[in-house]
Parts: C-alpha cells; sequence; structure tokens
C-alpha cells in the first residue's frame, strides 16, 4: 500500500462530536493525478481509543462537494452499510472502519465526514486517507525464486 500526505484527509484527526475530515482533497488542483489508471481506495483507521460517557457510536462516510468546507456533500460510501460503528468497535489494531474502491466522483473536493451518534465522544481519533494498492511482492514471486 501507498500513501501520500497530500490525499490523507484526516491524520489522527480527534473526533468528539460530528465533523468533516481536517482536509480535503482538491481534485482540480493544476497538474493533480491522482492515480490515473491506478487502483486506488479509500480508508479509515482508529487511531485513538473512543470513549464516551454513554453508548457513543461513530459513522463514517466518505464525501464529495462542489464547497471546499464540504457543505452541501454527496455521500459516495457509508461504512458499515450506514450503519454506526459501535463503541466496543472502535478501538486501535489494524481493523479498518473503512476500506474501499473509490467509487466515480463528479464533484471538486473529496473527503469524510464523522457522524457522531448517542454522544458526545470524551476521545478518540481516526486517520482516513486515499491510498495506492499495489501488489504483494510475495504474491509476484516466481515459484522458487529467492534472494528479493
Amino acid at each position: 500500500m501507498i500513501m501520500d500526505r497530500q490525499i490523507a484527509p484526516s491524520t489522527a484527526q480527534a473526533v468528539t462530536v460530528t465533523a468533516f475530515s481536517t482536509d480535503v482533497i482538491d481534485l482540480a488542483v493544476a497538474n493533480r493525478d491522482l492515480g490515473r489508471s491506478e487502483p486506488l481506495r479509500a480508508i479509515s483507521t482508529v487511531d485513538t481509543a473512543f470513549t464516551a460517557a454513554g453508548a457513543g457510536t461513530l459513522l463514517v462516510e466518505l464525501v464529495e462537494s462542489a464547497n471546499a468546507d464540504l457543505s452541501s456533500p454527496t455521500v459516495l460510501f457509508a461504512a458499515n452499510g450506514g450503519t454506526p460503528f459501535a463503541l466496543a468497535a472502535l478501538v486501535p489494531g489494524g481493523n479498518r472502519l473503512m476500506d474501499i474502491k473509490i467509487p466515480t466522483t463528479t464533484k471538486r473536493y473529496l473527503g469524510f465526514r464523522y457522524t457522531v451518534a448517542t454522544g458526545p465522544m470524551t476521545a478518540g481519533a481516526v486517520s482516513s486517507s486515499i491510498v495506492m494498492d499495489t501488489p504483494s511482492p510475495i504474491a509476484t514471486r516466481p515459484y522458487g525464486v529467492t534472494g528479493y
């Protein structure tokens, strides 16, 4: 997996109330080639365990908008089938909240929305980015060849 900070709208972003990703990806930037002809995925992971006074839940969505502040967004994908994640699932450790192929976009800005329900949360952080998937070097080795 190849990651690039310029296409990582959230890096250990604290999420205690509903919010959009700290940054957005501007698809109209001059000379921006967002992985043309390469398989791209949107991923979201938990960096810091979430806590809440009650039974907090979190919904993670990939959104696009004509506006840089992501106002009036169109939801491209809602993680977990659109069902918010329960507090018990919001712990770090490699589990991804979202890991999907980027769908077709039609608007200029791309980002993430974190909807806190049954909250607010008292702590918790997520990272969300666009990554390029690369084949595993082990999977592409001819059988019996060593020295990689």
